[in-house]
């Protein structure tokens, strides 16, 4: 099944392709005409291959020529990426290393970000995962020290990828998604928030928690659906429609599937709708209608022949083979099951062929480099040998220095464990005897107070009857009656508000939609809420801290965001727990968070500390907030 990724394609001016073929003819060799030959590439490098590179190779010439330090950066990662793309690994790596080697010597932290993650993507794409992840780190740091929002987030999402498919760290590509989005949400890229959302949805559906992966593909759709864009619509519906395949919901898969045909058609994306009608027949397939499935995967195998999709070809021989077995045309599926066999053998013979090929190119390169090393080694040994005296010289004075100082540093670590220790004990004692607190006060207002107004009303409905006629002193009697009635029910609710009986009996789940069923009723605020994987309960320390934390939460919203809108998610899966709320009030910048006088923000803070988790505040001015709880069950108190 084909899934939409996150995808970082430069912008293409409109100018149509006869007017700048002619614009380069009449240029000067000047700085203008290396722009020309940037946009020329942009506009062919999809399309006609052998232009673009003509066009990236004669722009780069003349770049060089003219110290063009901007043009030059910029063509240097346009042609590595796009030699990337192509397969040609030794070649893109050359002129990455080209364009890096130069933004380093002019100190250019933008370019210098833009070409460690081309890096990183070149070396993920030959599955080099730890060198990726190196690259793309770097790539990073450049871009938070220039404040490149944009750039902070597209990295961030590479940083994702590669924690997800290459090292299958599912945790850390939530996280690095999940902070793409807050910048994207900061810099108002509704596209980018769009593919943010996707990447989490993939996420959880390969962990296969199909509810959360649905939430983050719908969140996605509505996204796509406001911007229009056809691609990325057919993209949308069909990963929704692969989720409720995988759920065995066929006619709901169908139904998506359709819809993102509708896109896939407008969008001309061939490779798309040649995948549709595969997907589609193993539906059917998995229906068993199988006469619908081989004419289904029949029209995905003409499609995807005709545009030379080699790899949707395999897949589609695969599925009908799979048919035919199970229609009992043995002699077809053995067919097509050879037809399979042999193409994929085709392909494999290809790529090692190609793999040879770079490998060789990156031999003969290694080689001239070794031969300059040479050169360079005999007269780097003398100086190598002073260094190794002054060296070992410096080395005796920093042994004595390092022992001392490790003595010192042990007696702070030890210090400092034990501050850390009296400090979780302190918070410790500070929660359960406010906890305790808040049991006791309930109760005796409920048990106490709320039973003795009680009985003030029963006495006070003794008198009924001797109560002298006449409607004012009626009224006067039933007024003292509402009265009452009213104490018993404020009553009732601050013991509520102090411990929630349902928290006590039936645990978090169940408290938190009580307490939320009590906001909606009032009309005031549209809530959304989503629990998942909260089936058996938590121990009872974690659920009444995430319950305060919640309740405060929302408390902040009502009082201070101005919301008409909320989402809460309860999510467990395995021994992480993620609560995440988010509102559509007007935000606040969150580095003010250590200066604000309230204590609202800091009992949340200090609550999920004391169980060992994370809490994080995703909010600028007018764009809502978002706070994100985490927590590791195997670390409850």
């Amino acid at each position: 099944m084909v899934w939409a990724w996150m995808l970082f394609s430069g912008a293409i001016n409109a100018t149509p392709a006869d007017s700048l073929g002619n614009a380069l003819a009449k240029a000067k060799a000047d700085t203008h005409k290396v722009n020309l030959y940037i946009e020329a590439f942009n506009q062919s490098k999809n399309t006609e291959a052998e232009k673009a590179e003509a066009y990236a190779a004669a722009g780069l010439e003349l770049a060089e020529k003219l110290n063009f330090t901007n043009g030059a950066l910029t063509l240097y990662k346009a042609y590595g990426s796009f030699l990337d793309i192509q397969g040609r690994y030794g070649e893109a790596e050359g002129y990455l290393a080209k364009g890096l080697a130069l933004a380093r010597e002019k100190k250019d932290q933008y370019h210098l970000g833009i070409l460690e993650q081309a890096i990183g993507i070149l070396e993920y794409d030959q599955g080099r995962f730890p060198q990726a992840h190196e690259h793309l780190l770097r790539s990073l740091r450049y871009r938070e020290t220039i404040n490149d929002v944009r750039g902070i987030a597209d990295a961030s999402v590479w940083l994702g990828v590669i924690q997800e498919k290459g090292m299958k760290q599912y945790n850390e590509a939530l996280r690095y998604y999940r902070g793409a989005l807050a910048s994207y949400q900061k810099a108002g890229l509704q596209d980018r928030m769009g593919y943010a959302y996707n990447n989490i949805g993939n996420v959880y559906y390969t962990i296969q928690n199909f509810d959360s992966s649905l939430y983050y593909y719908l969140r996605s759709l509505d996204i796509k659906k406001e911007l229009g864009d056809p691609f990325a619509l057919g993209s949308a519906y069909n990963n929704i429609a692969n989720v409720y395949t995988d759920l065995q919901q066929y006619p709901t898969a169908l139904k998506y599937y359709d819809s993102a045909l509708v896109q896939k058609e407008q969008a001309q994306d061939y490779a798309g709708i040649a995948t549709h009608y595969v997907n589609v027949g193993l539906v059917y397939y998995h229906m068993q209608r199988y006469d619908e499935a081989e004419r289904a995967i029949s029209m995905g195998l003409e499609r995807s022949r005709e545009n030379e999709l080699s790899e949707i070809t395999l897949t589609a021989y695969e599925a009908l083979a799979k048919v035919a077995y199970a229609k009992g045309d043995y002699q077809k599926a053995y067919q097509y099951l050879g037809e399979y066999t042999m193409r994929r053998d085709t392909a494999f013979s290809k790529e090692a062929a190609q793999q040879v090929a770079d490998m060789q190119a990156k031999y003969e390169t290694e080689k001239k480099d070794l031969e300059i090393s040479k050169r360079d080694l005999e007269l780097s040994r003398k100086r190598v040998q002073i260094g190794i005296l002054i060296g070992s010289m410096l080395m005796l004075a920093l042994v004595a220095y390092l022992l001392y100082n490790r003595y010192k540093l042990k007696k702070q670590r030890e210090l400092d464990a034990e501050l850390a220790t009296q400090r979780e004990l302190r918070t410790k004692a500070i929660i359960d005897a406010e906890e305790k607190e808040r049991i006791r006060i309930a109760r005796e207002l409920h048990d106490g107070v709320g039973q003795q107004i009680s009985a003030v009303k029963m006495n006070l409905g003794a008198f009924a009857d001797r109560i002298q006629e006449g409607p004012e002193n009626r009224e006067q009697y039933q007024l003292m009656l509402d009265l009452v009635d009213d104490a018993v029910k404020e009553v009732r609710s601050v013991s509520h508000n102090m411990m929630p009986n349902a928290l006590i009996r039936f645990g978090l789940a169940k408290a938190v939609r009580e307490f939320i069923d009590k906001i909606a009723a009032t009309g005031a605020l549209k809530i959304d809420l989503q629990i998942v994987g909260l089936t058996n309960r938590l121990e009872s320390t974690t659920e009444t801290v995430l319950y305060r934390v919640m309740q405060e939460t929302v408390s902040n919203i009502i009082k201070h965001a101005g919301a008409s809108h909320i989402g809460i998610q309860l999510i467990r899966d395995g021994d992480s727990l993620t609560m995440m709320i988010e509102d559509n009030g007007k935000g606040f910048d969150t580095q003010q968070i250590a200066g604000f006088e309230g204590i609202g923000l800091k009992n949340i803070i200090s609550r999920v500390e004391y169980l060992d988790g994370t809490v994080d505040f995703d909010s600028y001015p007018d764009k809502g907030t978002t706070v994100i709880v985490e927590l590791n069950l195997n670390k409850e108190s």
